[in-house]
């Protein structure tokens, strides 16, 4: 048996995809209205959280921080805060050849495409 929001989902999609014999889509705003309702978050408690975990990244000791490395923190203590413990995480050579305070607190272009991607190097 299909769980309650699995069964509001399929059935304003199918409202939303619905034809009718002229080939119109006589429910399509109301179908749209719908899974925009269905698909607004209930709280802003996620927002809140990641909020505060910048601020506690982000402190006056690191006020040089640049958004690229902010980004990757942030990324990481989320990925760890829904994917468990790291205490079996091995960390290599090369990864300790990245972490240097020329990719911390490198000066900021925007655009310039050298954005570190610290995913790229976890198993």
């Amino acid at each position: 048996m299909a769980k309650f929001p699995e069964m509001l989902y399929s059935l304003w999609s199918g409202v939303l995809q619905y034809k009718n014999s002229t080939d119109k889509r006589p429910f399509e705003e109301l179908g749209t209205y719908a899974m925009a309702c269905l698909t607004t978050p209930t709280s802003n408690a996620v927002v809140e959280r990641i909020f505060s975990t910048v601020t506690n990244v982000k402190t006056k000791s690191r006020n040089r921080l640049g958004s690229e490395m902010l980004d990757a923190i942030i990324r990481v203590r989320s990925h760890l805060q829904f994917q468990g413990c790291c205490r079996d995480f091995k960390v290599t050579p090369h990864m300790m050849e990245l972490f240097n305070s020329a990719n911390i607190y490198e000066k900021e272009e925007p655009g310039d495409g050298n954005r570190l991607d610290v995913f790229a190097y976890v198993n």
